[in-house]
């Protein structure tokens, strides 16, 4: 976990960079921490519905790990997945004879890196403009209002959700929200992950996005939605992402 040094470990990069977004918006750690449990609740959920019978996390978890984490607020990468997705035009998806029912569309797609990554880019990752533009782009690839359509239940998403700041910062960002007053009320309607995020439903390591696409896949294919986004952080968020899929027949 050296990723940016012996001295500074990721949960005090992820600490620094939280109290820069919640001074930049203009509320406080304590809050920071009430809207980190309403994203867990959310997550919880939605895997509890798919879950019904599986443990919560110990209370070990719940205990601070940092000023504003604990270990629920962190991801747990101990996962073991299977599936596979063929990326390719739909020339080759007909060569290949892939029923048109297992077809997937990817409709928008875009992903921003600025220059540099960890301590010495907080206070440009903070602005998350780069997250913004990566939103818009793929909504204007795809012709499709995602915002519009997941808040009318038209679409599914799974945000990225270790450590509760990127999270925060995609929904505030992006406009699902107007102000972080409003995060709270948001959670407690609408599923923000597909299956319980990183906290829960677990998250390879360097694959979440992955781990999400196939979920996406399944879930369009299986006829529970017809468009899907899918949000992407890299390190300390410094590379964002996001795509947006919809079913082969979706109209264009």
């Amino acid at each position: 976990m050296a990723i940016y040094g012996e001295d500074y470990t990721l949960i005090d990069a992820y600490t620094e960079l939280s109290k820069a977004f919640a001074s930049q918006h203009g509320f406080s750690e304590s809050q920071f921490r009430q809207f980190a449990q309403a994203l867990f609740d959310n997550y919880l959920h939605t895997f509890a519905e798919q879950h019904p019978d599986a443990p919560q996390p110990g209370a070990a978890w719940f205990k601070p790990v940092s000023e504003l984490f604990r270990g629920v607020d962190c991801a747990n990468p101990v996962q073991d997945f299977s599936g596979q997705l063929i990326l390719c035009s739909a020339d080759t998806a007909a060569t290949l004879k892939i029923p048109q029912a297992q077809r997937v569309t990817v409709r928008g797609a875009s992903c921003i890196t600025l220059p540099a990554d960890g301590k010495p880019a907080i206070a440009e990752i903070v602005r998350y403009g780069h997250l913004h533009s990566a939103f818009q782009q793929a909504c204007q690839q795809a012709g499709i209002d995602f915002r519009e359509a997941f808040v009318h239940s038209n679409a599914i998403l799974d945000v990225y959700t270790c450590f509760p700041v990127v999270p925060m910062a995609f929904l505030l960002t992006t406009g699902f929200v107007s102000s972080p007053d409003a995060l709270p009320h948001f959670l407690a309607e609408y599923p923000v992950t597909i299956s319980g995020g990183m906290n829960l439903a677990k998250g390879p390591w360097n694959n979440p996005a992955l781990s999400s696409l196939i979920d996406s896949y399944r879930a369009i294919t299986e006829g529970r939605t017809q468009i899907a986004g899918v949000h992407g952080n890299g390190g300390l968020g410094y590379k964002q992402g996001f795509t947006i899929l919809t079913h082969a027949d979706y109209p264009a």
